[in-house]
């Protein structure tokens, strides 16, 4: 994923990031349904506990957002991996998941993320 810093810094980021289990009929929403304001889930991200797992084990290591607010460069994600020992920490079921990220920038859509993956016994 590559965002690219047109101009201003980017510093009004607003993640909304999703949580699915798959069902009969497809991925259904699971437990998390969460919006937040990026920057100020860098300066405290116990805010939501979740999301800090799957954003210092998987985003950060992938990435380039390394640092709090403003960005005022290309924002870049490549090679996102979600490993199961990454959910250890929450007793999820065996099943198929789905996270999904909406990523906006001074309100716009600029991004959307989906990652699957299994977790087994």
């Amino acid at each position: 994923m590559l965002l690219r810093a047109m101009g201003s810094s980017k510093s009004l980021i607003t993640i909304n990031g999703q949580f699915f289990r798959k069902g009969n009929n497809g991925y259904r929403l699971f437990m998390y349904n969460s919006t937040t304001d990026y920057c100020r889930f860098v300066k405290n991200p116990n805010s939501h506990i979740f999301w800090k797992l799957i954003y210092r084990n998987a985003i950060v290591p992938s990435s380039n957002l390394n640092h709090s607010c403003p960005y005022d460069h290309d924002i870049i994600i490549d090679n996102l991996i979600l490993d199961g020992s990454m959910f250890r920490l929450i007793p999820f079921p065996a099943d198929e998941y789905m996270i999904g990220y909406r990523v906006s920038v001074h309100s716009r859509l600029r991004a959307e993320v989906k990652a699957y993956f299994i977790i087994t016994d």
